[in-house]
């Protein structure tokens, strides 16, 4: 059964992933250091629990994926990320809604699912201002400075979207995963 540090981990992913749909995203804005699977390092409570939070980079592409007791979940988020002067902005293109844990159990929508931004709306019948003021946080960037070496990545967070209702981290440790 999944635990509040499970459920902080995917927050964690979904606040980097989470966010909005940006086709500016073009290959001369990505830096391919980045490229490859990336560990974080989380709170000791969560390491305890066996949970690892996993974020893959690809060539302006990324998903954030947990494992319990090394069986992956699908759950986080996936979209795009572009890298310019020290700075990684992501942007959430698909979210992942699970049956257990999520801040769309009050709704009847299909659980254990990728969801587009529109295909969300849809599903929660939702008029898209109702959907922006409620849950738009989801789809738009988040920004953080970043320092990469051949096995160490840390994001520092530089702007993050209005109304998020838990706190994101400052710093954020990673390591490559060979």
């Amino acid at each position: 059964m999944f635990n509040k540090y499970y459920i902080l981990g995917i927050i964690l992913f979904g606040i980097i992933i989470i966010i909005g749909c940006n086709d500016n995203i073009n290959e001369n804005s990505i830096d391919t250091s980045l490229n490859g699977t990336w560990l974080f390092h989380d709170d000791v409570e969560v390491n305890i629990n066996n949970v690892k939070n996993y974020l893959c980079l690809n060539y302006g592409e990324y998903e954030m994926y947990s494992t319990i007791n090394e069986i992956r979940n699908t759950g986080g988020g996936k979209g795009t990320y572009s890298t310019n002067n020290g700075l990684f902005t992501m942007v959430t293109t698909h979210y992942y809604v699970e049956i257990d844990y999520s801040i769309f159990e009050e709704y009847t929508i299909e659980k254990n699912k990728w969801y587009t931004k529109n295909e969300l709306i849809n599903a929660l019948e939702l008029s898209s201002n109702d959907f922006e003021n409620r849950y738009g946080y989801i789809f738009k960037p988040v920004v953080y400075n970043y320092g990469v070496n051949n096995f160490n990545l840390v994001f520092t967070l530089v702007s993050y979207p209005e109304g998020i209702p838990y706190l994101l981290r400052e710093v954020i440790y990673l390591s490559k995963i060979l």
